[in-house]
Formats: C-alpha cells, structure tokens, sequence
C-alpha cells in the first residue's frame, strides 16, 4: 500500500458555487476522511483527501467515494491530481518563487561586470528582467543560466570599438 493524496478542483457549475457555510459543512464531513478543503481566493477551490491504496486509480476511486459521502459531486471538478504523500510534502515545501538576481549577481554567474551587464541587456537573446524594482532589474536564476549556457563570447573588443585621436 502507498500513501495517496488526491486533490479535486472546482470551479464554476453547481458544486464550485458554494459560500462559506457550505464549505464549512463540506471541510467538517471531509475532515472524518482525512480530507480538506482550500480556496485559491480566485474562484477556485479544491477538495484534498489522504488514503492509503495500491495504485493511483484505486486512490481516486477512494477519494470519490469520500467526496460524494461527504455532499461533493465529483463530476464537477475541472481537474483531478493524484500523487504520492511524499510527492505531495516535497512540492508542498518547495520554493514558490525563482532564484531572483540582480545586476551583481548577474555579473558573478557570468563572469562579467555589472557594467558589462547592464551592455547585455541590448543583447536579442538576453532575458527580460521577472521584475524592475527601485534598485533596478531583477532576472530569474534559471534563464540567466540558460543564456550563459547559450552565449557566444566573443573574446577583445568589436571592430571599430577604438577611438582615435587626430
């Protein structure tokens, strides 16, 4: 047997119109099969159920079994998430934002200066900025990895970057 945590989600219809009465009533029944309910406070809300099952299939059937004990429709729901508990605690405590960077730290992965930065961000294939804050851009971990992954150097100076005094 695997630990399985089965999540419905509902919006709009019938079932997803509930106030806050009926989803009290819904968390309480819910709360005897070691079930929850939660609200994205965007008209979405969703219905968690833990069991132990043999297969991911076994666990949704058990977990509509719940629903449907507990007054929710299950043919309601927009979508249907199964995943293991330890799955679910992983996810659960991962980080829910990007690695965000600045222009310093920017400069460190790639090896170059800030000022060197601020000269690639004119380049086509740098990414955009997640952010502008008052101390200036902020990009994702992730995408300036994958430029530095990507990027032709080019070693010296471009043609013609010399000035000449007469």
């Amino acid at each position: 047997m695997t630990d399985w945590v089965v999540t419905y989600t509902f919006i709009g219809g019938a079932s997803a119109a509930v106030d806050s009465d009926e989803f009290a009533v819904i968390a309480e029944r819910l709360e005897v099969f070691e079930g929850s309910v939660s609200t994205d406070g965007q008209g979405r809300w969703f219905a968690t159920v833990h069991m132990s099952a043999p297969s991911a299939a076994a666990a949704q059937l058990s977990a509509q079994e719940r629903l449907i004990a507990s007054g929710v429709s299950p043919a309601d729901a927009i979508a249907i998430e199964s995943t293991t508990f330890d799955e679910y605690e992983r996810l659960a405590n991962a980080p829910t934002l990007p690695v965000l960077l600045g222009a310093a730290e920017v400069g460190d992965l790639l090896g170059v200066s800030r000022q060197r930065v601020h000269q690639l961000t004119q380049h086509s294939e740098f990414p955009a900025p997640l952010v502008r804050v008052r101390m200036g851009p902020l990009w994702d971990e992730q995408a300036i990895k994958k430029f530095d992954r990507e990027w032709v150097r080019k070693p010296g100076r471009p043609k013609g970057a010399f000035l000449t005094f007469h």
